[in-house]
């Protein structure tokens, strides 16, 4: 806090590294579907307290939040755990943020549509392959 208090040149970099901690840590060797999110719920809540004291001591720090909100979005393809746990954490921010809730939303809702659109893409090539494998 202290380093972004003195040099707000280093405030996108924090806000980085805060919004890393808003995707769960899932341990190598674990699959996504069998982590336990909750175990995670201390982190999130930390990094939640870390950018809430940041908005605190910069009161510019909503003019840089959202674009590193936006570029910080998990891969569409990732385990929906990743995608879940980033747009909860989002949503809390709205709670304590008021004034970024327009356009945080606007961006979850974004980015589920791109997820949606993908799903329906790829489930449209698996019956076209199916289609092809009956009809061949």
């Amino acid at each position: 806090m202290t380093l972004v208090s003195a040099q707000t040149f280093y405030l996108r970099s924090c806000l980085r590294m805060l919004t890393k901690l808003f995707l769960p840590k899932v341990p190598s060797g674990v699959e996504p579907k069998d982590f336990n999110i909750k175990e995670q719920e201390h982190v999130f809540n930390n990094a939640h307290g870390g950018l809430q004291a940041i908005l605190e001591l910069v009161p510019t720090t909503p003019k840089f939040l959202l674009p590193v909100l936006s570029d910080h979005f998990p891969y569409i393809k990732k385990h929906k755990i990743f995608q879940t746990s980033y747009i909860k954490n989002l949503l809390h921010i709205t709670h304590y943020l008021p004034s970024l809730r327009k356009e945080i939303l606007e961006c979850v809702v974004n980015h589920v549509t791109k997820i949606d659109v993908s799903t329906d893409i790829i489930q449209h090539i698996r019956l076209f392959d199916l289609d092809s494998k009956v009809s061949g």
